[in-house]
């Protein structure tokens, strides 16, 4: 099968290539300003099947038990100041959180992790996590669905200016 490509006069031609130019760069500045694409580039996931996410900055409602992407603060030396983090919102303000001896993780009563593999690692020991909490205003509690996963188990609460918007996994 032959192509046949019929060659058009520049008087023609540039216009058009500008639209589709101008088409491309207004769909993307409108796309770039609502969404980014964030990457987990790590080998041991804290959301296992996912490494690719679909950041909506502009959505901000918060939802228990949804995928949020946010700015870690105070994780240094394992991150950054900034570095942008996803994870599930398990808990809002209200919400009980405990860690009881057998280091079970509940929230309002429903356990939602076994252990806390990470304690050695980050230096800790088991007595200094046990412990129950009612998150006050401006105090959320994340998670990732790894059982590795580094996570507000062993750092706490994040704050509401820290949230960056609803991560939708893409795969």
């Amino acid at each position: 099968m032959k192509l046949v490509v019929k060659k058009q006069a520049w008087k023609v031609y540039l216009p058009k290539l500008a639209s589709v130019a101008l088409f491309i760069l207004l769909g993307g500045g409108a796309f770039m300003s609502r969404y980014r694409i964030g990457i987990d580039s790590q080998i041991d996931r804290c959301i296992p099947n996912y490494s690719v996410y679909l950041i909506d900055l502009k959505n901000q409602n918060i939802e228990k038990d949804k995928i949020y992407a946010f700015k870690a603060n105070g994780l240094q030396p394992l991150f950054k100041d900034g570095t942008w983090m996803v994870k599930y919102l398990r808990a809002i303000p209200g919400d009980v959180v405990e860690v009881d001896p057998q280091m079970d993780v509940k929230v309002n009563d429903r356990t939602l992790a076994s252990g806390l593999p990470l304690i050695m690692k980050i230096g800790g020991t088991e007595k200094s996590f046990v412990g129950k909490k009612k998150l006050m205003d401006d105090q959320y509690w994340v998670m990732g669905s790894s059982y590795t996963s580094f996570d507000s188990r062993y750092w706490g609460t994040i704050k509401q200016e820290q949230m960056i918007g609803r991560a939708y996994p893409i795969f």
